[in-house]
């Protein structure tokens, strides 16, 4: 019940920039930043962001730090068919900041913060299969590059996502 009840605060997240926000301001890019605790310097991240992939087009949304969080949600779309989805939070603990991940609508995965930079964040959890390390990156042309990082088997694998901002 508590996976629904965060699923459909994402799916609510997702439509506040069509709804009742004005151009200028999206509703999601609108927050608190007196309460975006550790979390402030991230606000580079968002923003809706799309890129074009062999796996098709992917899709990544987040909001504003506020309340020492901030909602993201992807998705990944080929020949009309979604083909991948995932829901995520970053929030702001009692000791780390922490990124969760729920891909597919799964149960949660979470990777604590090991890094974060004015324009980079790495996020780790040596003990998941793939990925181990996720890290997003503002680049100076304002792209957003997201990697997840790790290993599959012993070999190193890379998954690489270069999103622009569309709002």
């Amino acid at each position: 019940m508590r996976m629904m009840k965060r699923a459909l605060l994402f799916f609510a997240l997702a439509l506040l920039p069509c709804c009742g926000a004005s151009q200028s301001h999206p509703a999601m890019l609108v927050g608190d930043p007196s309460s975006a605790g550790k979390l402030a310097p991230l606000q580079w991240m968002a923003g809706a962001w799309h890129g074009s992939t062999p796996e098709g087009e992917t899709d990544e949304m987040w909001s504003m730090p506020s309340g020492r969080s901030m909602q993201g949600l992807g998705r990944t779309v080929k020949e009309g068919k979604t083909t991948f989805f995932e829901f995520m939070t970053i929030e702001e603990g009692d000791k780390d900041v922490i990124f969760t991940a729920w891909p597919k609508g799964r149960a949660p995965t979470q990777f604590r913060m090991v890094s974060a930079k004015p324009e980079e964040v790495v996020f780790e959890n040596p003990e998941h299969d793939f990925p181990q390390r996720i890290i997003y990156t503002h680049e100076a042309d304002g792209m957003l590059h997201a990697r997840a990082e790790g290993r599959v088997k012993g070999e190193a694998r890379t998954d690489q996502y270069w999103l622009r901002q569309v709002r």
